[in-house]
């Protein structure tokens, strides 16, 4: 929704009897053209995928991102949008960073 305000528009709608719920904070890609979200996948404990969606509108496209482990709930993009940071706390913290996967 505008920040001046206005209707909300709905970007994703999750169904959550045939799929897994997003997790953690959408962040805006750096252009401000897609926003990206963390997705379970379905019938796998503790794997996600990293999925962005069209500001416009439009289907979700999974990025190629698989990843196990127990999400504390942040994403963040790098701004030159190459990059990606995302928490994961097991027994120990671990920050992961991915280099060059983003493209603009």
């Amino acid at each position: 929704m505008p920040a001046s305000g206005g209707e909300a528009r709905e970007l994703v709608r999750v169904d959550g009897g045939k799929e897994v719920p997003f997790w953690g904070s959408p962040a805006w890609t750096p252009d401000g053209r897609y926003v990206a979200f963390l997705k379970g996948v379905k019938g796998k404990d503790k794997q996600w995928q990293l999925w962005r969606v069209a500001v416009e509108g439009g289907e979700p496209q999974q990025l190629g991102l698989n990843f196990t482990g127990q999400l504390t709930g942040e994403l963040r993009l790098h701004p030159d949008g190459r990059r990606v940071a995302i928490d994961n706390v097991k027994v120990n913290l671990e920050l992961w960073v991915m280099e060059n996967f983003l493209t603009k």
